[in-house]
Formats: C-alpha cells, sequence, structure tokens
C-alpha cells in the first residue's frame, strides 16, 4: 500500500477544511470551472449572522478572549500594519517583500484576527477607525490571493510547506468579511482555496 506524504495529506485536509468552511462544496467549485464561468466565488455561501445567534462575552472567559482579540488586532491592524507595509506595489497591492513563511503567513494571520474582531464587533477603534481597519484588513485578504499562484502562476507563493494552512487563515478572513470584497478580489480568493 502506498502512503501519501504527510505533507499532501495535511495540504489536502486544509484545503477541504477551508473549502467546508467557506461554504464551498469541491464539487460545485470543480463544476464552476468546467462550466466555463471561470470561478468559484458564487458557490461561497455568506455567514448567516443571523442564524448563529449571539454570545455576549460577558463571562469570565468571554471577557479574556475579547481582550486579546482586541489588543492584538489593535497592534496588528495598526502600527505592525503601518510600519510592515509602507508602500504599494505597481499593480495596486500591497508589497508582500516576497512570498516566503515570514511573507504570506504573518499577514495572513493579520487578517483573519483583524477579520474575526471586525465581524465579532470587538474592534477597538481606540487607535484607529474601524473603517480604516476594513479597509486595511481587505488590502491584506486581496493581496495574499493575488499573489497566490493560482492567480499569479509560478511567482506566487502556495507550494512550500504549510501553504494550504496560510491559504486557510486568509480565506478565513475573507469569508468573515465577504460582503467588503468586490468580485475580482472573492474570485481570487476562491481560486487559491480551491
Amino acid at each position: 500500500m502506498i502512503r501519501p506524504a504527510r505533507r499532501t495529506v495535511l495540504r489536502g485536509s486544509a484545503a477541504a477544511g477551508a473549502l467546508v468552511a467557506l461554504g464551498a462544496a469541491p464539487a460545485a467549485a470543480s463544476s464552476a470551472y468546467a462550466a466555463g464561468t471561470g470561478t468559484a466565488a458564487p458557490c461561497v455561501r455568506p455567514i448567516p449572522w443571523r442564524r448563529l445567534g449571539s454570545y455576549a462575552a460577558k463571562d469570565t472567559a468571554g471577557r479574556r478572549f475579547r481582550s486579546i482579540l482586541s489588543g492584538t488586532t489593535r497592534y496588528l491592524i495598526g502600527p505592525w500594519y503601518a510600519q510592515t507595509y509602507t508602500a504599494y506595489a505597481a499593480d495596486g497591492f500591497l508589497n508582500l517583500k516576497g512570498i516566503d513563511e515570514r511573507a504570506v503567513r504573518l499577514p495572513g494571520m493579520a487578517a483573519l484576527s483583524a477579520a474575526t474582531a471586525l465581524a465579532l464587533g470587538v474592534y477597538d477603534d481606540q487607535t484607529l477607525s474601524e473603517g480604516k481597519a476594513r479597509i486595511r484588513t481587505r488590502n491584506l485578504i486581496r493581496t495574499l490571493a493575488a499573489r497566490h499562484k493560482a492567480s499569479s502562476g509560478a511567482a506566487g507563493w502556495g507550494s512550500v510547506w504549510q501553504s494550504a494552512l496560510w491559504a486557510y487563515y486568509t480565506g478565513a478572513a475573507a469569508w468573515l468579511l465577504w460582503e467588503d470584497l468586490d468580485g475580482d478580489d472573492r474570485a481570487r480568493v476562491a481560486a487559491m482555496i480551491e
């Protein structure tokens, strides 16, 4: 019996998990490409927020979670973003300064943290307005999706160990802020996840 490499199993599991999290059925996504529409984005279902109920986060664990998420997001989308992304590339996307782990994992995690805080209404706008935080988070999402090999070919990221995990971070962030993304960005995210 031939056993697949651990990397292959993990990459496949992360991709499948991201597809499920994004609400895109793999068969439906593949059929979108086969049908010539060129994008799986229509297969992504926005989060049904009203059906999920609410959680006031007033117990000890909830207050702690809210404090940690709020503080880390305030730093990541504020000073860290401003120091890390001082210029845009000629194509209008952020300059990630590479396609290695440092250039991809960190902004993916920052995007997921910020998107979670923004989507759950726990973003702390003491130092940066919610509107600017949304713009910065969207910039991270759209840049990571555009720089993925699914959109930029062999020059993009996505061929190394844990790339599927980084794509998951970005895809989950995109799903949380799906309504903030335009059609091109949605298509790039869907292509990255597939």
